[in-house]
């Protein structure tokens, strides 16, 4: 069972790195409406699976999903009406009764995924303007608001004794210089290279006890 915070980040990002190797052989999921969904979707899966095997405990159900903040569809949602998109109660890992009041030193798990998508090389439309297949692209700059406003949101969580992370995806088919590509967009990221045209970073808000 994890004892110590360092151990349950250890678990969180060793999910994720197992989430990046399945996205580097799954190409066609960015061909989706709301790639974002799945990748979290997956990710959240696989973070309750391995928090079960770390507690030997198959029937742990702690950890919460909701994707309704992740795309631009949800983006108008203030900051203080939203939940983390991936939300683990961790008073068990560290073995506290269910009905323990949190404990700044103690503190939840929280991590959103953020898709930041360039626009096809090229795509067609019907009779009304719109794709044949696929979706309409979004502006990586609208793309890189939204990945603000999870920014802004975890940070906000972290002050809230909240331990968070963000992980990003850039896929870039087209190969186009974007706003990513001149540091207009996910500034602070150091990006890991998984193809010629998709990449990943994350970034780690630590828990600050509340004030």
């Amino acid at each position: 069972m994890p004892s110590q915070l360092s151990e349950v980040r250890a678990l969180v990002e060793g999910t994720w790195n197992e989430v990046a190797r399945w996205l580097a052989a799954k190409p066609g999921i960015f061909g989706l409406p709301h790639p974002e969904q799945q990748i979290a979707f997956e990710y959240a899966d696989r973070l309750r699976v391995a928090i079960r095997q770390s507690l030997g405990v198959p029937s742990w159900d702690r950890l919460y999903f909701d994707a309704s903040s992740v795309s631009l569809d949800g983006a108008a949602m203030p900051i203080v009406d939203r939940r983390a998109p991936i939300y683990v109660d961790s008073r068990q890992l560290f073995g506290l009764p269910a009905h323990a009041s949190r404990d700044a030193n103690l503190p939840d798990l929280a991590a959103s995924v953020q898709v930041l998508r360039s626009a096809p090389e090229a795509f067609e439309l019907d009779e009304d303007g719109r794709p044949r297949r696929g979706v309409s692209p979004s502006s990586i700059r609208d793309q890189g608001w939204l990945l603000e406003q999870h920014v802004a949101h975890l940070d906000e969580l972290s002050g809230n004794a909240c331990d968070a992370f963000l992980f990003v995806v850039y896929s870039n088919d087209a190969r186009r210089s974007t706003a990513v590509d001149r540091r207009e967009v996910a500034s602070w990221a150091s990006w890991h290279q998984l193809s010629n045209s998709l990449f990943w970073a994350s970034r780690h808000f630590r828990a600050r006890p509340k004030l």
